[in-house]
């Protein structure tokens, strides 16, 4: 009896643990801004699009919301904040957002040592919802591969050859934690 409702309690803990877990802290609600600018705070451009690509912080109500626009080129922001992570790390992504995207991802660059990129994880989203904010949610793993190992990674969205046209509310990464018995 003792040892069912000890393995009831470590079950019950090993799940109450894989959705505790806090997302990443990388401004993803777009409060802070860069003084003088209307840019997200904490948050970097990237690739060949980006010169014709629309980023903009914007109004709805007290929110600020990023107004994000690319005409179809490799057009991405990452995230400065470098949290540890490893290969085979499973991550949670939410984006709430409205307008369209055919292909839209969000996910993470992974570096492994002396900052050496290793290669990027995400999800695709098709988002399809030009007057409501809603919520896109997805997983994505970091793989192991044969350049290095995983040791950080950025939090990054954005597009490669399609365009899109997004007011993008919210992003948020969280690590997923595995249960105690799949480990």
């Amino acid at each position: 009896m003792k040892k069912t409702l000890f393995l009831a309690a470590a079950a019950i803990f090993a799940a109450g643990t894989l959705f505790s877990a806090e997302a990443l802290k990388i401004n993803g609600d777009f409060k802070n801004v860069v003084k003088g600018k209307s840019f997200p705070a904490g948050w970097s451009k990237n690739g060949n699009g980006v010169k014709d690509a629309t980023f903009e912080i914007v109004k709805d109500g007290e929110n600020n919301v990023l107004k994000f626009v690319s005409q179809g080129k490799h057009t991405a922001l990452f995230t400065h904040v470098t949290p540890k992570a490893a290969d085979n790390d499973k991550f949670e992504v939410v984006i709430v957002a409205k307008g369209k995207a055919d292909e839209f991802f969000a996910g993470v660059y992974a570096y492994g040592e002396k900052n050496k990129y290793l290669n990027s994880y995400a999800k695709k989203f098709v988002i399809n919802s030009p007057d409501k904010f809603t919520e896109y949610k997805g997983e994505f793993k970091v793989e192991s591969i044969s350049r290095g190992k995983t040791e950080y990674v950025r939090v990054f969205m954005g597009g490669y050859t399609k365009g899109f046209d997004l007011q993008i509310k919210e992003i948020r990464v969280t690590p997923i934690e595995e249960k105690a018995a799949e480990k």
